[in-house]
């Protein structure tokens, strides 16, 4: 494959994180491996008991790895609860004349849900797939319940604690119909400029989310434009912020935590400088829903020893066959000899979507040792939190970064896109110095 030089812009980095893009729940994670399986016809409910109830053996499932999304109200986007037997019975908002239970059991067992932390175990898809198959009974059959399923305790995220941050950048009100954007999805970018308490530069410290309407939002992408150039105060933004100098700087969806960076790091900022949020909103609702979410940051006017920046490694163009048990895609980026500049990688945030099931990125170094950056085996869609990394990337250095994906459960093939049905291949690289040779920003195949 070519190979493209760092260099600016954020094109791509736009909604790759489609961060963490358009993201599911989960409030487990308890080591275990999840279980697989295709499409699956749960039938027409009869009312009836069943050897597998949802009272005794699907409720504690669901209570432990979907409430956090699915309860009442559904929220982060999700189209509907799943908090009482009730809920299961409904027909899907997305596909109507489907029982929710029947989507239940077919995401549940492709993987798609819950794309998070730790998938259920074999044996807690196995229960789910048994319960539908009998019609989805509440209550079990007499001499045939095997039992209360006792599927371990919820863990608590905590709250997020927002004390004492320099600025913040919100949504003021915005109005969400729910008709907006497609299929209920909107991108909208909320632009804002930063002015400092003396008129002087400042470096930012830490970043951390203000969730307001927690039932319609999904993610959020704060961007730094060091020049300016935002179209409006908000504006519609599916794609990306759209300034070609758009610097992306902290990602949050449902599960992601505030990201403080070293002690001696920091990201320049001066008095005046402009900044967007980009928003996906999932309204599934009906109504019209009002939000106050954004970003806020924390900053220091002590200059740190060392100014950061973010590249982007991956690939942005590339289709995955339909069937494929593991099919590998590569994006390979070259620190060239001619920057003479060697780049300090402190942190990574790979990123996939849900067919992924492991990324690596490697660095390959002129005389032909390597080096792992960073590794994650076992892919989860919501568990994508920033991960330290200690690594020089020297002058001629290769990095590249591969990407597996799973889409047995997919009857049609996969390209690159920012929806949660498409696939992305990035690796977020939180690197020093901050330089202006072609300034790095991507380096995409």
């Amino acid at each position: 494959m070519d190979k493209l030089r760092m260099r600016s812009g954020a094109m791509f980095v736009m909604a790759a994180l489609v961060v963490f893009g358009s993201v599911g729940c989960n409030s487990k994670d308890n080591g275990s491996d999840g279980g697989s399986g295709g499409p699956f016809d749960a039938g027409v409910h009869d009312g009836g008991c069943g050897p597998v109830s949802w009272d005794s053996q699907v409720q504690p499932i669901v209570q432990t790895y979907c409430l956090t999304c699915h309860g009442d109200p559904a929220a982060f986007g999700a189209p509907h609860p799943l908090a009482a037997y009730s809920d299961t019975q409904a027909m899907s908002v997305e596909q109507p004349g489907t029982p929710v239970y029947t989507l239940m059991a077919n995401k549940v067992s492709s993987g798609q849900m819950p794309p998070s932390g730790t998938r259920p175990t074999a044996d807690e898809v196995q229960l789910i797939n048994a319960w539908a198959a009998a019609g989805a009974p509440q209550a079990a059959c007499p001499g045939t319940d095997a039992g209360v399923y006792d599927a371990g305790p919820v863990a608590d995220a905590g709250t997020i604690d927002l004390s004492g941050h320099a600025f913040e950048g919100t949504a003021h009100d915005f109005v969400i119909t729910p008709d907006a954007g497609n299929a209920s999805n909107l991108y909208h970018c909320f632009a804002f400029t930063v002015h400092t308490e003396d008129g002087g530069p400042r470096e930012l410290t830490e970043f951390g989310p203000v969730v307001d309407n927690s039932q319609i939002l999904h993610h959020m992408i704060l961007y730094r434009l060091p020049d300016g150039g935002a179209p409006a105060s908000d504006y519609d933004c599916f794609g990306g912020p759209g300034p070609d100098n758009a610097q992306f700087v902290y990602g949050w969806a449902p599960g992601v935590q505030p990201y403080t960076l070293p002690s001696d790091i920091g990201f320049p900022v001066n008095d005046g400088d402009q900044f967007v949020v980009q928003i996906h909103y999932h309204n599934f609702t009906g109504a019209s829903q009002t939000d106050n979410s954004g970003v806020a940051f924390w900053w220091t006017d002590q200059q740190r020893t060392h100014q950061a920046q973010v590249v982007a490694l991956g690939n942005a163009n590339f289709t995955i066959p339909a069937g494929s048990t593991d099919f590998e895609v590569t994006g390979t980026c070259t620190n060239p000899a001619s920057y003479g500049v060697s780049f300090n990688v402190f942190a990574a945030v790979p990123h996939m979507h849900t067919h992924g099931t492991s990324i690596d990125t490697v660095n390959t170094h002129q005389d032909g040792g390597t080096e792992l950056l960073v590794e994650t085996d076992n892919w989860s869609f919501d568990d994508q939190q920033v991960k330290p990394v200690n690594m020089v990337v020297y002058p001629g250095d290769v990095l590249t970064t591969h990407c597996h994906y799973n889409t047995t459960a997919s009857s049609t093939s996969i390209s690159f896109g920012e929806d949660t049905e498409d696939e992305m291949c990035f690796d977020f690289l939180y690197l020093y110095p901050s330089v202006d040779v072609t300034v790095p920003g991507y380096c995409l195949q």
